[in-house]
């Protein structure tokens, strides 16, 4: 939405609780090895909207906000530290937008957007085969977008338009908040094929001593002309950046056969890419 004339606004809200829900645990799936479903504590989504003029027929603005995440646990995860306890699930999500519109004259249009995004889920990677200490979470600390876009119609047969946008994200793949710390080596079974005690450097689900920063740019621009039932257009686009994947010394992982030494896992650290 680009805003207009006239302050309008709008609010979304979504909510639910442990109390909304059932439990499908029977005897059958018990049966199969499976003695917890996943819980939900809540889940809660809400997005307030606003816009309007800033210069009447000028400028206009519209922001919007949104939070969403949950709480719960997971199925068939459990703490080794504690083998009765679930394992959490908890995710945060937030998206933050505003577009600026203007119409500097009656040929001339220009438009600029900015959306910053957040979001974080600690237990990302527990599952039946990765304990809550030895998972890794997914953090984004910086990840935004900005465009900008001019728009003329030059004449009532030619139209040009010009647009460029320039967006940033880092991810951060860490250890889960119940890591015992960097002393602890990683441990993996090969009987179950379950990792434990601490989050492997290499084959689980994902690495947790992992910093990825990516910058992309994009340029597009364009004319068209139109006269009578013919059209002609061109134009040109540009798209180039930068990703980078840094990984620090990490622990390699003992590796055991039915609770017996079995080999050591290496990985090549650190390293950059």
């Amino acid at each position: 939405r680009e805003g207009g004339n006239k302050f309008s606004g709008q609010f979304f809200a979504a909510y639910t609780n442990h109390g909304m829900t059932s439990n499908n645990l029977s005897d059958e799936i018990t049966a199969k090895g499976v003695t917890t479903v996943p819980s939900i504590t809540k889940i809660y989504d809400y997005s307030p909207s606003f816009g309007g003029p800033i210069k009447k027929d000028k400028l206009w603005f519209y922001s919007t906000y949104r939070k969403n995440g949950s709480n719960g646990t997971y199925a068939n995860v459990f703490f080794d530290s504690d083998p009765a306890k679930p394992g959490p699930n908890p995710n945060i999500l937030w998206d933050d937008t505003t577009r600026l519109t203007s119409q500097a004259t009656a040929r001339n249009k220009f438009s600029g957007f900015h959306d910053k995004q957040f979001r974080h889920q600690p237990y990302r990677t527990s599952s039946p085969t990765q304990s809550p200490e030895a998972s890794a979470g997914t953090r984004y600390p910086s990840m935004y977008i900005a465009q900008a876009k001019w728009t003329a119609p030059v004449t009532s047969k030619l139209l040009a338009e010009f647009a460029g946008s320039y967006y940033h994200e880092e991810q951060t793949f860490i250890p889960s908040p119940s890591w015992p710390g960097p002393s602890v080596y990683p441990e993996f079974e090969i009987s179950t094929g379950k990792f434990t005690k601490a989050a492997p450097a290499s084959g689980g689900l994902l690495n947790p001593n992992t910093y990825n920063p990516m910058i992309y740019w994009n340029l597009v621009g364009s004319v068209a002309y139109v006269t009578g039932s013919l059209a002609f257009k061109v134009g040109w686009s540009d798209y180039f950046g930068t990703s980078v994947t840094e990984r620090p010394d990490w622990l390699p992982t003992l590796r055991f056969s039915n609770g017996a030494p079995l080999q050591v896992q290496m990985t090549a650290l650190p390293s950059t890419s």
